[in-house]
């Protein structure tokens, strides 16, 4: 019975050790994952921060380009709106002095007329 008894002992303590040594061997590869898995999400973080701050460089570029391009076409069009305005305002300008002078020929036609009427009337009532 002595035996059995040193036998059953025996088995529990090298089933004790097994246990030990099975959960040193879980915790050192659960630990090694859990700290890789944690350094793993940490970079990947970094790096997301990092793309996130290239995407935001890239954005504000883009803008840049646009407001850069979108100021310019603006510039043309008012150059072009400046160039139509100028060209009508010499039109404008033409066709107003050609009035003038219309009306600078008519009276001075109008003047010769009643010049003429003038002296026609003095002609005709300065012998009688």
């Amino acid at each position: 019975m002595e035996a059995d008894t040193q036998r059953r002992e025996n088995q529990v303590l090298a089933s004790r050790h097994e246990l030990v040594m099975r959960e040193e061997r879980i915790k050192m590869i659960y630990e090694v994952d859990v700290e890789r898995r944690i350094r793993h999400a940490f970079e990947r973080a970094v790096e997301l921060e990092k793309n996130k701050e290239v995407k935001q460089r890239i954005a504000l570029a883009a803008l840049k380009t646009s407001a850069v391009e979108a100021a310019k076409a603006s510039t043309k069009r008012y150059d072009i709106r400046e160039r139509l305005f100028s060209k009508l305002q010499l039109r404008e300008t033409a066709r107003l002095q050609e009035i003038l002078d219309a009306d600078t020929e008519g009276r001075e036609l109008d003047k010769r007329m009643s010049r003429k009427q003038r002296r026609a009337s003095m002609d005709l009532s300065g012998p009688s």
